[in-house]
């Protein structure tokens, strides 16, 4: 069987029997080690498919790179963006940013 490479994950089998896959998302600034996600299965092929999901998302940002929490607000707006822009129209888009705009308030948006 072929290596992986770099930050392409890890999946290996346990002495339980259980199988572990493990990814690097990236390097925590403030510790200097890496931060590594960790998922268990009962077969090989489900670890891989748990895995190929976390790389996914974590390619198209969906994942924090960091163990960092999200204020409220901002994930208010990453939501909007990036899971219910691709699915409504135009002008649901622009009144649910308005909404957010004029009603979140910043007690509310701040707060983790």
């Amino acid at each position: 069987m072929a290596r992986r490479g770099n930050r392409e994950g890890t999946i290996c089998r346990r002495k339980d029997g259980r199988w572990c896959g493990a990814v690097t998302l990236g390097y925590d600034p403030k510790a200097g080690k890496p931060i590594r996600k960790f998922f268990y299965g009962r077969t090989r092929q489900e670890v891989a498919e748990k895995l190929t999901r976390i790389l996914r998302d974590h390619h198209l940002g969906l994942l924090p790179a960091t163990k960092e929490r999200m204020e409220f607000g901002s994930w208010l707006w990453t939501f909007l963006d990036l899971y219910k822009k691709p699915e409504i129209r135009p002008s649901t888009y622009e009144l649910y940013a308005g909404i957010l705009r004029l009603h979140l308030p910043e007690k509310l948006a701040h707060t983790p």
